[in-house]
């Protein structure tokens, strides 16, 4: 078995062109460089696509151009004529029905608002606060209680009378009407 000679020659040739590369490729630099492109592209293209979008207004179509119904009166006269009552009733129902159930909803909010019980004499945050977990909220749920009411909140309460002393009642009255 015969080793090969050591060529002189081509060992220089071949570190000739290991060194003739551009600096710059050698260099550690430039993968600090690259995986900080990667980081910063990674991140943009993470927050472009954790961007909220408005999907209804993507997926509701668009108005007709008015314009373009004005150009074309018999397009528009054959839509007309096949409307009837009754389809444009049941096209307008579920319009009718969102309606309602918002001005309902509304109306429930408006009504359970909860005002500020600390306005009234005698009432501290505290105080407020067994009032509402006991189901009183607004000036107009005192205004309506009766002698029994007072009584029995009183009582739960331990108040010692101060509902009567401070005139809960007709203060509330006052500002529910206000």
């Amino acid at each position: 078995m015969s080793l090969k000679a050591f060529d002189a020659e081509f060992a220089k040739a071949q570190a000739e062109k290991v060194f003739s590369l551009p600096v710059g490729m050698t260099s550690p630099l430039w993968l600090a460089y690259g995986g900080m492109t990667a980081g910063a592209l990674t991140y943009w293209w993470m927050s472009q696509w954790m961007k909220p979008m408005n999907l209804e207004a993507m997926s509701w179509p668009k108005a007709p151009d008015l314009a373009s119904l004005m150009q074309a009166p018999d397009e528009v006269a054959a839509v007309v004529e096949e409307m009837t009552p009754a389809s444009i009733l049941a096209a307008v129902e579920p319009i009718i029905e969102a309606a309602e159930i918002v001005m309902e909803t509304t109306a429930e909010v408006v009504e359970k608002t909860p005002d500020d019980l600390t306005v009234l004499v005698g009432i501290g945050p505290t105080l407020a606060g067994k009032l509402a977990d006991l189901g009183v909220t607004t000036y107009a749920d005192i205004a309506a209680w009766s002698e029994a009411d007072v009584d029995a909140f009183d009582r739960q309460l331990k108040l010692l009378g101060r509902i009567t002393r401070d005139g809960w009642i007709e203060q509330a009255k006052q500002l529910a009407e206000a």
